[in-house]
């Protein structure tokens, strides 16, 4: 886990919780400060795809009040998570997998669906917490 001495002690609780919440749900986690704007902190969580894909997504935010605001923003991010988009550029100009993604089209899009549904997971298994 990074560094937690610039967070006060309600913060350090509410940030060990979703990264326990994370971990016992198959997720990597970690927080760190956008180094930019030292106001600005953000969680990056990981899980590996059944095809191997080490998928990853942000949250940032500015302040905590309470475990529900993390809960917020990853059902934001989940809301807004374009799985046609983030299929689509894992393909090549012939729509074939590139980077590691799979070769077939349709299991490039399955996959990405797969990780879709791990934001969900997230998300449910943060705001079951509230």
């Amino acid at each position: 886990m990074s560094e937690l001495k610039y967070y006060n002690e309600e913060d350090k609780e509410i940030i060990a919780k979703v990264i326990e919440i994370a971990e016992e749900n198959g997720f990597s986690a970690d927080i760190y400060n956008n180094r930019e704007d030292k106001e600005e902190y953000y969680f990056e969580f990981g899980k590996f795809s059944d095809c191997g894909r080490d998928f990853t997504f942000d949250i940032f935010f500015n302040t905590l009040t309470d475990i529900s605001d993390i809960a917020d923003k990853i059902y934001e991010y989940y809301e807004n998570f374009d799985v046609s988009y983030e299929t689509h550029i894992c393909l090549d100009n012939f729509g074939h997998g590139m980077n590691g993604a799979p070769d077939d089209m349709l299991d490039v899009y399955n996959d990405t669906k797969q990780c879709e549904g791990f934001i969900e997971e997230l998300y449910n298994a943060i705001h079951e917490s509230c």
